[in-house]
């Protein structure tokens, strides 16, 4: 009975599995973190805004493909500035489940 039950929390958390990733970041104490890495970071930061607050309707396929490959590239830069750990809704799902069936 406890494997049905360990089962079936397990398909639901997989379904939602495809949802966006929550991003947890904990601050390090980098010696490399400077003046001019915040203020790329804050420039980045930015531009992400202004691309989130564009209006995407008007814009042909290649433009948002443009859009994407720079969101994409802009994280990844924001990711090494920063650090950081990022876990999906999904994996946060199954780690909770975990703790809650073995404790």
């Amino acid at each position: 009975m406890n494997i049905y039950c360990t089962l079936i929390l397990m398909v639901i958390a997989f379904t939602f599995s495809n949802l966006q990733a929550a991003v947890i970041i904990y601050p390090t104490e980098r010696k490399g973190m400077n003046f001019v890495d915040s203020l790329q970071a804050d420039s980045l930061t930015v531009r992400l805004n202004q691309i989130g607050s564009t209006n995407n309707k008007n814009l042909t396929a290649a433009q948002k493909s443009i859009l994407r490959k720079e969101v994409q590239t802009i994280k990844k830069n924001l990711k090494v500035i920063h650090g950081g750990i990022y876990l999906s809704v999904g994996t946060i799902i199954v780690i909770l489940l975990l703790l809650i069936i073995l404790f």
